[in-house]
């Protein structure tokens, strides 16, 4: 007890006797970001003509407003709905429950647990917290240990009169809707909800009688999460890892592991093979190239060291650059709909293990036509798409793999006009002032030009004849 009265003696000259709670003073405040007091100085609180009770507070241009969807004594989830929400504005940012986090973090449920209603004084008292993040889930704000204490009512109605055996009922439906359409993967929300439904349950019984109320309590087993849910969670987990792709393995696998420790944790696990499944599960992406260990076993061996797509000595589960192509891995998985990777010339290999990404028989890597080591800004027709992933890079109708005349497999030495930019790269390959585009060198739309137009009968197409 003394080290408690000291913590309390310190903190109270720390902060000036800012937590007046014990002289019984309206107070809003809670713990901003784990160590900074906030403080309203100024507060109203407000209930609106559908019911709905608002706190709102201001400190030093920072505002904090809490909004519950009716009046009750009771815990109150503060999510990304209208029915329970906080937001938090500081200095031009804007923070709220209602925004959710960016992709991979984990959202985490907020509360108002309204403890006390004086309906003699019109005051409130209870306890909050929450985070609430901006517009694109990038920042967040953090409360705990929030404070609201004997906050008087502003505006709006508040009648004991009004408040009877119905309203209870309805407050229950309500708990119980909510409670009803839980995500049953997310063990903690369901406890919440089930503890939500269970007090409006409780405060029924003080407004209408225990009839029956009692036995629906006794049958929600405190509120542990079910077994039999944890199990269903694994079955369908299991499934999509089961049939998981490039693209979404990773956190497929992560989750199957997630559901794993649930069932493990509200099931049991005596034998230890829940635990052995876990423990031979490999989530792993070991070179961070989006490509998880598992689908870097090129030749399904089991041995990812022995899978070397380029040839650099450096396994493909270690390297950033399977195909050494000048394009990292993870910039060239760009995954469809269903977690594929991308191919770009159909040839069934992905863009990141083909050395040439546009099958126009110029390797991916020589298609730095700048030489910045940058392929991606390197698009000589200018259509939006880089030449490394570009069929036709001149964009004069006429494919690139088609204009390699002396068939060598060297695209660099074929320059009819002898401008000194080979044809693959020559929008006027003859130099006649017409662009190949409009010289007809591929009537039928295909990329070949063995339909090309010669208008003089001479053997060479026109857009080879000066």
């Amino acid at each position: 007890m003394k080290k408690i009265f000291v913590v309390l003696t310190v903190l109270t000259t720390l902060f000036s006797c800012q937590d007046n709670t014990t002289f019984y003073q309206s107070v809003f405040q809670g713990i901003k970001d784990g160590n900074e007091l906030w403080k309203a100085s100024s507060y109203q609180v407000s209930i609106d003509e559908n019911g709905a009770l608002t706190f709102f507070g201001t400190s030093n241009q920072r505002e904090l407003k809490i909004t519950i969807p009716y009046v009750s004594v009771g815990k109150f989830r503060l999510k990304h709905t209208d029915a329970g929400f906080a937001t938090f504005e500081a200095f031009g940012s804007s923070y709220s429950t209602k925004n959710p986090p960016a992709s991979g973090v984990q959202y985490l449920y907020g509360e108002l647990d309204l403890e006390a209603i004086d309906y003699v004084s019109k005051t409130f008292t209870g306890t909050f917290k929450f985070n609430a993040y901006n517009a694109d889930g990038t920042a967040a704000v953090n409360f705990i240990e929030g404070k609201i204490f004997k906050l008087p009512l502003s505006s709006g109605t508040l009648s004991s009169d009004s408040y009877n055996c119905s309203d209870a009922e309805t407050e229950t439906a309500n708990a119980l809707a909510t409670f009803e359409a839980t995500d049953l993967t997310d063990s903690d929300a369901y406890e919440s909800d089930c503890a939500s439904y269970v007090t409006a349950l409780q405060n029924q019984i003080d407004y209408c009688g225990s009839d029956g109320i009692t036995e629906i309590i006794e049958g929600l087993n405190g509120c542990a999460f079910p077994c039999n849910y944890a199990e269903d969670n694994v079955v369908n987990a299991k499934s999509a890892y089961d049939n998981a792709t490039i693209g979404n393995y990773i956190q497929a696998c992560t989750n199957y592991i997630a559901f794993l420790n649930q069932q493990i944790e509200y099931c049991g696990d005596e034998d230890g093979a829940i635990q052995a499944i876990r423990d031979a599960l490999n989530c792993a992406d070991e070179d961070g190239d989006g490509v998880a260990n598992t689908f870097e076993d090129i030749n399904g061996d089991s041995d990812f060291d022995n899978d070397d797509t380029d040839g650099d000595l450096n396994a493909d589960y270690l390297d950033t650059d399977d195909d050494n192509d000048g394009v990292m891995t993870a910039d060239e998985l760009m995954f469809d709909a269903d977690g594929n990777p991308t191919d770009t010339d159909g040839d069934g290999i992905y863009n990141y293990l083909d050395t040439d990404d546009d099958g126009d028989g110029i390797p991916t890597s020589a298609e730095d036509v700048d030489g910045d080591g940058d392929l991606t800004n390197d698009d000589t027709d200018g259509d939006g798409t880089p030449n490394y992933l570009d069929n036709d890079d001149d964009g004069d109708g006429v494919h690139t793999s088609f204009e390699d005349l002396n068939n060598d497999d060297d695209f660099t030495n074929d320059d009819t006009d002898a401008d000194m930019t080979p044809n693959y790269l020559d929008s006027d390959d003859d130099e006649d002032g017409t662009p190949t585009l409009d010289e007809n060198a591929d009537p039928n739309g295909d990329g070949n030009p063995d339909d090309a137009v010669d208008t003089d009968n001479d053997g060479t197409p026109d857009y080879l004849d000066a």
